[in-house]
């Protein structure tokens, strides 16, 4: 057998009606999940569809883990007087992420006010649409 006639059998081969495939189309019941993005969380480990609709109908992985800080810096704070390590290194934590919201908020809202003065200098129309869309909703 020639390598490319694995390539080309469904044409003059086809195993039954379901295997017949145009040219580099194929099954497309392919993963397309990838860690493209986000290399650090591994969702192949217990139902990655599950997983996949808790991201993305519930709360993505940082809402989840917000809530958790939030959790727990609320049960430190009723513990006050305890000096716990983990304790502290969550409040640490939990003030380094503010910090670092607060950063991109500052710099989204700079990019933000740039993109509406380059709109207003190059499309005086298209400036008074999306400031009329901004006002009404």
């Amino acid at each position: 057998m020639y390598p490319w006639q694995a390539w080309f059998k469904p044409f003059w081969q086809p195993d039954d009606a379901s295997s017949y495939y145009a040219p580099l189309s194929g099954p497309t019941n392919t993963n397309t999940l990838t860690d493209w993005f986000s290399p650090d969380i591994n969702i192949n480990v217990g139902d990655p569809r599950l997983e996949r609709a808790i991201t993305h109908n519930v709360a993505t992985y940082g809402r989840q883990l917000g809530v958790v800080m939030d959790a727990l810096n609320a049960l430190g704070e009723a513990t006050k007087n305890a000096r716990l390590p983990a304790l502290e290194a969550l409040r640490e934590m939990s003030a380094q992420i503010e910090a670092e919201k607060e950063r991109n908020r500052n710099t989204f809202e700079a990019k933000t006010l740039a993109a509406l003065e380059t709109l207003k200098s190059a499309d005086p129309e298209g400036f008074k649409r999306v400031m009329g869309h901004i006002e009404t909703s």
